[in-house]
């Protein structure tokens, strides 16, 4: 813990999205749309971006799986969680806090699929690409 946020060590089943700030309201409407949630946090100290928080999967395996301006953050990745009540810590504050009725993440996949819908086909996933394009 560090004056009001606690850090999070990633990896041990967790790992988070860095996705641009303009793009995550779209990639959070997609899961809700969907009936998901997931908690995501909204960082500043690179620019305006989005940090959503998921369980590790066997789908999402690394960083070439990522679509153009995503980062995939894993061991040794730390993220800064603001302390509920608190104010904005060094840039950072919850976008979309934890529900205490859902004490799960959602899947890498899951946040994924909805940061991949939420981007421009330019910009998709290889993987995705590839699979449209098989069909």
């Amino acid at each position: 813990m560090t004056g009001n946020a606690v850090v999070l060590p990633l990896g041990r089943g967790l790992v988070a999205f860095d996705v641009p700030a303009d793009r995550a309201v779209q990639v959070r409407d997609r899961m809700e749309h969907n009936g998901f949630s997931t908690p995501a946090l909204l960082v500043g100290a690179r620019g305006p971006r989005a940090v959503f928080l998921a369980e590790t999967d066997e789908v999402v395996l690394g960083q070439f799986q990522m679509p153009g301006d995503v980062r995939f953050l894993t061991v040794p990745s730390t993220v800064e969680l603001p302390l509920p009540n608190a104010r904005a810590t060094r840039g950072t504050a919850w976008f979309c806090p934890p529900d205490p009725r859902r004490r799960w993440l959602l899947s890498a996949s899951t946040v994924l699929a909805a940061i991949d819908a939420a981007t421009p086909p330019p910009m998709r996933t290889r993987q995705r690409q590839d699979h449209r394009q098989a069909a």
